[in-house]
């Protein structure tokens, strides 16, 4: 899909929240997909749009029991720093941080999609 269509598509998801009628329900899901949108812009390197629904989605209000999302948004903007700078510290100080927490599988699945954001932004230094 075209990265214009597929940012404007992932906007109006965000923007049209509040009219689902049970968000509780489909909140998992909108902000999976919605952060797996963020990493594919990463991907295709278009930090603009990557930044601009990141943006978005730090605006929504999460219920407590979704710190996840909390974590996964913070992984994500760490993600487009690095992209920017090339500073790794600031990621690798999440993958300690969880480790310390007893959550090395949630540090392992995040570790991937770095290696992967890295990968693809060396390859073409």
């Amino acid at each position: 899909m075209n990265s214009e269509i597929g940012f404007k598509i992932a906007m109006r998801i965000v923007h049209n929240f509040d009219q689902v009628s049970d968000l509780t329900d489909n909140l998992t899901i909108f902000m999976g997909g919605l952060s797996d949108t963020v990493i594919a812009f990463i991907f295709k390197k278009k930090l603009d749009y990557a930044q601009q629904l990141l943006d978005e989605l730090r605006k929504i209000e999460l219920p407590p029991h979704f710190m996840f999302f909390d974590l996964t948004l913070t992984f994500l903007q760490r993600g487009i720093d690095y992209c920017q700078t090339g500073n790794e510290q600031p990621v690798l100080a999440i993958f300690n941080n969880l480790i310390q927490l007893n959550c090395s599988r949630h540090a392992q699945k995040l570790l991937e999609a770095f290696k992967d954001v890295k990968q693809i932004w060396e390859d073409n230094e």
